[in-house]
């Protein structure tokens, strides 16, 4: 038993008022969590969804219709942060002097 052995049939009796009444109230959280859960899933971006995305600039259009970086739009839709780099196709393509084949030397 929890809180030890009730002494009467009413200490038991109130006993087990006092657990229903604390599920009750614990339900009532979990169903008020699982709302909110369900909110904050509604306005995120899920994969599997389309994304309109401009072929050329890599802009994404936003429920509004406006146009944004792609980092904004992500910015604003989950929790993912950007850093940037510069992948090898473009270095090679924005400096191509870095890339250029040099004379081997024997």
């Amino acid at each position: 038993m929890i809180r030890g052995s009730p002494k009467s049939r009413e200490e038991f009796e109130a006993e087990l008022s006092r657990l229903r009444d604390r599920i009750a109230e614990l339900e009532q959280q979990r169903a008020e969590l699982i709302i909110k859960l369900q909110e904050a899933l509604n306005q995120t971006w899920a994969p599997g969804e389309f994304l309109p995305i401009c072929s050329s600039c890599k802009k994404v259009r936003d429920e509004k219709g406006f146009w944004h970086p792609v980092e904004h739009y992500f910015r604003q839709h989950t929790r993912v942060e950007f850093s940037h780099g510069v992948c090898p196709d473009c270095a090679r393509q924005l400096y191509p002097q870095a890339f250029s084949e040099k004379p081997s030397v024997q």
